[in-house]
């Protein structure tokens, strides 16, 4: 006996009708007439007096739905108790933040809501050795040693829409050999990255403007004071105004992948555990840009 089989006796005896109720339940009515069965052969008794197609609740399912109420209202206590029980897990976690730092405050917010006593330390220096978790990112899916994919994204080259390539959807790396690049800083992953996809056609970017901020990156393409590689889900390029175009690149391949990684040999606690599995099922339910 499982409780999706007594909330399915619950609504088939309150309405004595096996097609209401599976409508109410948004089942199919083999299904529901199956489960109700299976229920009656468990307990050794029928349930109902069945005339034609219509059902009649008899003395042995006026008993059953006696309890029923009560087992599905001490279930709705305990999961209600379990959830009070995991707020009140508590702890700080130091987490590293290389890439993707604009998809972490909404995961973040997501998290504190189930587990509000468990607090953070964000660094986003490369140079910091301590951490518990470190979101960062690989060329070509090469996964990190003690780390899990989170997400494959594009990266996509961003021009102001006077560009000369502004009205194309897609365009090769070597097309822009000659174009001013604005970048991220030396160091930063990004900027290693996308060194990389120009060496592979060929060149090595002019680079007019550095900077370490993604919204100035993009205040300088919309000033028409360059051109830029941008990451199309974790720069929330969708949000962006009209005055710049996001064009794939068709060559090379231009995407980065996005991991949550952890020290080697060093031992995480059961509030890192929670924040790990938050964060898989967290990415595996979001729909990015693809």
């Amino acid at each position: 006996m499982d409780i999706s089989q007594l909330k399915y006796f619950e609504v088939c005896a309150n309405l004595e009708n096996i097609t209401k109720a599976a409508d109410k339940l948004n089942i199919v009515q083999p299904a529901l007439s199956q489960s109700i069965r299976k229920l009656e052969v468990e307990l050794g008794v029928n349930l109902f007096d069945r005339i034609g197609r219509s059902i009649r609740l008899n003395d042995n399912g006026r008993i059953l739905l006696k309890y029923t109420g009560q087992i599905l209202a001490l279930m709705e206590s305990a999961k209600g108790e379990l959830q009070d029980h995991i707020k009140r897990e508590t702890g700080l976690l130091r987490i590293q933040i290389l890439c993707g730092s604009s998809l972490i405050p909404e995961l973040l917010s997501s998290f504190r809501t189930l587990y509000t006593g468990i607090n953070f330390k964000l660094v986003q220096s490369a140079e910091s050795e301590e951490y518990d978790f470190c979101f960062t990112s690989t060329y070509n899916n090469i996964q990190p040693v003690n780390g899990a994919l989170l997400l494959d994204e594009e990266i996509c080259i961003a021009v102001p829409h006077s560009h000369r390539l502004a009205g194309k959807t897609a365009v090769d790396l070597g097309e822009l050999r000659d174009d001013s690049f604005i970048s991220l800083d030396i160091g930063k992953q990004l900027r290693m990255l996308t060194d990389t996809f120009c060496r592979a056609v060929g060149f090595s970017p002019n680079i007019v403007f550095e900077c370490d901020n993604p919204a100035l990156v993009r205040s300088l393409i919309a000033a028409e004071l360059g051109v830029a590689f941008v990451p199309r889900n974790s720069w929330n390029i969708a949000d962006d105004d009209n005055r710049i175009s996001y064009l794939h690149i068709k060559r090379p391949v231009c995407v980065r992948s996005l991991f949550i990684a952890w020290p080697q040999n060093r031992y995480i606690t059961k509030q890192g555990y929670l924040f790990l599995d938050f964060v898989k099922n967290y990415f595996e339910k979001k729909v990015y840009i693809t």
